[in-house]
């Protein structure tokens, strides 16, 4: 809720001496100017900055432990007149010091208490890195000297006539954007596709190099505008290791513009690389750089506009928007006022207001402050499931889910901690009442309730291909070499058409020797029929030739026939599709030499045995597609489930479509199209074969009939499988069930 309110110094009378004194290592900064100067103190010990107004800077120059209040009051009149300082508020705002650490009450053991509090703050920072595991910071070197000695070089990036250049080029790069806005989205990977080790870590690689770029922008724009940065060291930001650099000495600076500036200068650098890197793309071959330039790209512009630009997280939007409203530690002085809110409506106590004498609106400023206390949260679950993501398909899950506990119960933990100070300060001034707490309890679990019993709609992505929903096979049913071929995949065929011809010397053969015997046999019989009235034993003969001479013509019909099937017609009119692939082989026979499909060119000549594949006639006019999903989602399916199909071949239209058929057995081979796409992660067995990284199942969508678009049978896609809506707190409980196993 809120941290208790700090115990007031001890104050005499009004005639004494206030025993308060301003630190002596505080560093002070006029950095406003004209009819409403400001004032920026820097603590050196907690690195925070505050602002003081002409008055508050006046009180804040006579607290030497010598001057009385109203020494004050007389001196303050005097200089300003007719303006007047009460005593109420004099006294607020010592208070207000005391409370920032700014001021300290003059006693033995103040040396004791300075160490106390560095310690305490020490203490705090440490909790604070423990609960931001995704964003680590490791205190590094002082670049300054380094920076002063290569400035000269990157000056010229700073000038007003590069950042007009940089627009420019900025507005040029986005025409080409637009302009080939299809083939982006066609290339653009998905993010199941980093999974493949290569590809990920380039994709690591690439980030890294974008944020030491951002951060020496920083930190170069600070040494052109006359500051200093001192410090300049390594993060984890995600687990991704990249450079940050502490430029906050700039708050030290007069001319706001500067100070501006300097916190936009990360994004202004990365704009200006996302641009370069757009016309290396356009210009580009498929390939490494090609991949990397598209990565630049969305990183450097999409990416960094909406987290870097962001002013609800602490990067450059947030010190820009903070430099234009004038308020320094605008996030928690905003979470102090929300606070300060929760504490009078809930406990109904007052507490000092952050904001005292600052020209903003409080209404604003709460709800910003509302607003960045929850995108926290909505970013650090973000990051959890794009972790999630990545660990799934190599069984990590679980390390991903215990993280993810981890971070929520340090922050709860925080957040409890903070409340039961608060109520323990509440008790002791005698302010805690204890049904109005309960009150607020029931009602904040009750909203927690209702918002963990929230139904949203579920949503599985998965590659896929697109099928005809109805194939003719074309079997080889008579051995033979292809001595004929003229079939090329994709080309649409008749009934009826000639698809190939083989040759099965033997086979011809066979089939001349019986026709000779057939006309030997006949001929036998007539010559004894013409002899049977001469000679008995002739007449004898004639059955048995005649059964010789059916058996003939029988073998031959039947040869004949196998002959016959040598000629291969199209079954019926559709798209001719590939069939059976062969194996690779290393026969010394020329004819045993097959590979790849069997309708490819490559195997002209070569000998094709029984029950062969030779290739599918595919009906055209009505599709399917062929879905592959992780076996952990395949289990929530059901049949009639809708699902949303966007192909390759036309990224701007969206199919529909509903599950005829869930595979019960895990794919035991993977498609080669989505092997050399990366669509699914892989991996080699102990066979050298290609196999799933993890179980996956085979879905068949039948996709409602459209005549806006012709499909092309065997490209690829994504899918989009639309579920039942599922409240939050099922999701969680599914997640922990799939995760955890408890046995008893």
């Amino acid at each position: 809720m809120t941290s208790a309110p700090p115990s007031s110094p001890p104050f005499s009378e009004k005639q004494n001496p206030i025993p308060v004194r301003r630190r002596k290592d505080l560093i002070v900064q006029q950095t406003g100017e004209g009819s409403h100067p400001v004032w920026t103190v820097k603590d050196p010990i907690s690195e925070r900055f505050f602002q003081l107004r002409q008055a508050d800077y006046f009180v804040f120059l006579n607290l030497d432990g010598q001057t009385s209040l109203e020494e004050i009051q007389q001196r303050f009149f005097k200089s300003h007149s007719p303006r007047q300082l009460s005593e109420e508020q004099i006294l607020i705002f010592v208070q207000r010091l005391f409370s920032q650490g700014l001021v300290h009450v003059e006693k033995f053991g103040l040396a004791d208490s300075i160490l106390e509090r560095r310690t305490r703050l020490e203490a705090n920072e440490r909790k604070q890195k423990l609960s931001s595991i995704l964003a680590i910071r490791f205190r590094g070197i002082d670049p300054d000297k380094a920076l002063e000695r290569c400035l000269p070089f990157v000056n010229w990036l700073f000038s007003p006539v590069c950042f007009v250049l940089c627009l420019l080029l900025s507005l040029f790069a986005i025409g080409i954007v637009v302009a080939e806005w299809e083939s982006v989205t066609r290339e653009m990977p998905r993010f199941g596709t980093f999974l493949k080790s290569g590809e990920f870590v380039w994709f690591v690689v690439t980030i890294g190099c974008i944020k030491v770029v951002h951060e020496l922008a920083h930190a170069f724009a600070c040494k052109r505008f006359g500051g200093e940065c001192h410090e300049l060291g390594a993060m984890l930001l995600a687990f991704t290791p990249c450079l940050y650099c502490n430029v906050s000495d700039s708050w030290l600076m007069k001319n706001r513009w500067h100070r501006i500036a300097i916190a936009g200068a990360g994004i202004y650098v990365e704009i200006l690389m996302a641009s370069i890197c757009v016309f290396l793309w356009h210009w580009s071959i498929p390939g490494t750089i090609h991949t990397i330039c598209l990565y630049i790209m969305v990183i450097s512009s999409v990416s960094t506009v909406l987290l870097n630009g962001n002013p609800l997280l602490r990067y450059d939007g947030y010190y820009i928007l903070s430099d234009i409203v004038g308020l320094p530690n605008l996030r928690s002085r905003s979470q102090g006022l929300v606070r300060g809110w929760l504490s009078q409506l809930f406990f109904g106590v007052r507490t000092p207001d952050p904001l005292r004498g600052q020209p903003i609106s409080k209404t604003l400023l709460g709800l910003y402050g509302i607003l960045s206390g929850l995108y926290i949260w909505f970013v650090m679950f973000a990051i959890l499931w794009m972790l999630y993501q990545v660990a799934k398909p190599y069984g990590l899950e679980a390390v991903v889910i215990a993280l993810g506990m981890l971070l929520l119960s340090l922050r709860i933990t925080g957040l409890v901690g903070n409340l039961l100070k608060f109520m323990k300060s509440l008790q002791q001034q005698k302010q805690f009442r204890p049904f109005r707490f309960g009150i607020a309890v029931a009602l904040a679990i009750g909203g927690l309730y209702g918002l963990l019993m929230l139904e949203f709609p579920r949503r599985l992505t998965a590659p896929c291909i697109v099928e005809a929903h109805e194939t003719l096979p074309v079997f080889i049913s008579s051995p033979g070499k292809i001595e004929f071929q003229k079939l090329t995949p994709g080309e649409v065929v008749h009934e009826g058409d000639l698809l190939a011809t083989l040759t099965n010397r033997d086979l011809e053969r066979d089939v001349l020797q019986l026709e000779v015997k057939v006309v030997q046999q006949k001929k036998k019989i007539e010559l004894l029929i013409t002899q049977q009235v001469d000679n008995p034993d002739a007449a004898a003969e004639i059955p048995s030739a005649r059964a010789k001479l059916l058996n003939y013509e029988d073998r031959f019909k039947r040869k004949q026939a196998e002959l016959e099937r040598l000629r291969l017609h199209s079954p019926g009119s559709g798209l001719l599709l590939p069939g059976e692939k062969f194996i690779d082989s290393n026969s010394a026979n020329d004819e045993f030499q097959r590979t790849g499909f069997a309708i490819e060119k490559i195997n002209d000549g070569a000998w094709l045995e029984v029950g062969t594949m030779l290739c599918r006639i595919a009906d055209d006019s009505a599709y399917e597609a062929v879905l592959y999903l992780n076996q952990s989602d395949a289990v929530l399916l059901s049949r009639k489930s809708s699902a949303s199909i966007i192909v390759t071949q036309s990224p701007g239209t969206v199919l529909t479509g509903e599950i005829i058929e869930i595979a019960t057995e895990p794919l035991k081979m993977l498609p080669p199209i989505l092997v050399r796409e990366n669509m699914i992660p892989f991996a080699p067995d102990g066979s050298g074969q290609l196999q799933p990284a993890y179980p996956i199942h085979e879905v068949r969508v039948r996709i409602i009939p459209s005549e806006k678009i012709k499909l092309a049978i065997g490209q690829t896609g994504n899918a989009t499988i639309h579920l039942a809506p599922e409240s939050i707190l099922t999701t969680i409980s599914r997640m922990i069930r799939q995760t955890f196993t408890f046995e008893l």
